[in-house]
């Protein structure tokens, strides 16, 4: 809870965290801007402080933003009056399909900066990727589609998501990626030659050991997974992809 929600007056001459509140909403705008997110107002609803916060797209930097906060917290950058959320978010552990947010994230990136930090410092140099690398332990093996993680997904399938027509398109594209090396996969091997894969539950069909190797059983569980998400997103979802578009679940 911040300051605010609590309905607690801070002086920021006596209190440290209105200081560091509002330092960091004014870091939160400004890498905002550095990448060009923020949207213009509606036409007819500009002033000049909204038009003061526009800025070029930059892709380097937003890509940079992402790879270290996700695609939902940088999605929430867009807005400057929703700096305080942002903060909020990353102060607050979270497992949802938008959000895999806990102690160890932060302190990995935490761990980055401090390292990219004081490298810059001693030696002018810095990753020349710009973060855009970076990695998260705990989202290696998670297979992330339109920016929801899809175990989790499939683990909370009435969760309200913000666009679930825009969700059920990227698992359409990311089956059709899929599907080539699928069907070529499936032609070669021998029905007789598939187990149903045991963990956790699943019954992706995978090749015997020996057959094709990991990369394949990886690709075949992750197909399943998609097309599981794909049903739940249709079947809590049916108004909602409706909606405009008749001929969506045809």
């Amino acid at each position: 809870m911040t300051l605010a929600e609590s309905g607690v007056a801070a002086d920021e001459a006596t209190s440290k965290k209105a200081v560091a509140n509002r330092l960091g909403r004014l870091a939160v705008v400004a890498a905002a801007r550095m990448a060009g997110l923020p949207e213009p107002p509606p036409e007819g609803e500009a002033d000049e402080e909204s038009l003061r916060t526009l800025a070029p797209k930059n892709p380097v930097i937003e890509e940079s933003l992402v790879a270290m906060l996700t695609l939902h917290v940088v999605s929430k950058m867009k807005r400057p009056e929703e700096a305080d959320e942002v903060l909020k978010l990353l102060n607050t552990d979270s497992e949802n399909p938008y959000l895999v947010w806990d102690l160890s994230t932060r302190a990995e990136l935490m761990e980055f900066l401090e390292n990219e930090r004081t490298s810059s410092v001693r030696t002018g140099t810095c990753d020349p990727a710009f973060g855009s690398n970076f990695k998260f332990t705990a989202h290696e093996n998670e297979l992330v589609v339109g920016g929801i993680f899809v175990r989790i997904f499939n683990q909370q399938p009435m969760f309200q998501l913000q666009e679930p027509k825009r969700f059920a398109v990227d698992l359409l594209e990311f089956l059709n990626g899929q599907a080539q090396y699928l069907y070529s996969l499936m032609s070669m091997a021998p029905q007789a030659a598939l187990v149903p894969a045991a963990a956790e539950g699943n019954n992706a069909v995978v090749p015997a050991a020996g057959q094709q190797g990991s990369s394949s059983s990886e690709k075949l569980i992750q197909s399943e997974m998609a097309l599981e998400a794909l049903s739940n997103v249709i079947k809590h979802n049916k108004g909602k992809l409706l909606c405009g578009r008749k001929d969506f679940l045809e």
